[in-house]
């Protein structure tokens, strides 16, 4: 498992989204162009605000958010608590531009 936290995210940039079955992969190139990915397992839902080529400052995982309830209430899962919020920050304004509701994240 993936500690998404720690994952450098300074300066990169995502490249594109793409859903496989109940994951949802994400592609970035990283601050050396080099091309990445992380792959989000169990995704249940995603708030996008045009994340594609914006620099990106880090990652950020949060429990126990609104977000992950409201998600959890439309999908019909009972279980709120094996949910984690995993963002994605833009490095120009510090706002969150990609928030996964997923139970874990793994390295592609």
């Amino acid at each position: 498992m993936l500690d998404f936290s720690k994952v450098e995210l300074a300066d990169a940039e995502i490249k594109s989204i793409a859903t496989q079955g109940s994951s949802l992969v994400i592609y970035y190139d990283d601050w050396k162009e080099v091309s990445q990915k992380i792959v989000f397992q169990e995704a249940i839902s995603y708030q996008s605000f045009s994340p594609e080529n914006i620099a990106l400052s880090h990652g950020c995982v949060r429990v126990k958010d609104p977000f992950i309830a409201h998600s959890c209430r439309v999908c019909e899962e009972k279980d709120n608590e094996a949910f984690k919020i995993f963002a994605f920050v833009s490095a120009w304004n510090n706002e969150e531009i990609l928030v996964i509701v997923a139970k874990s994240a793994a390295a592609g």
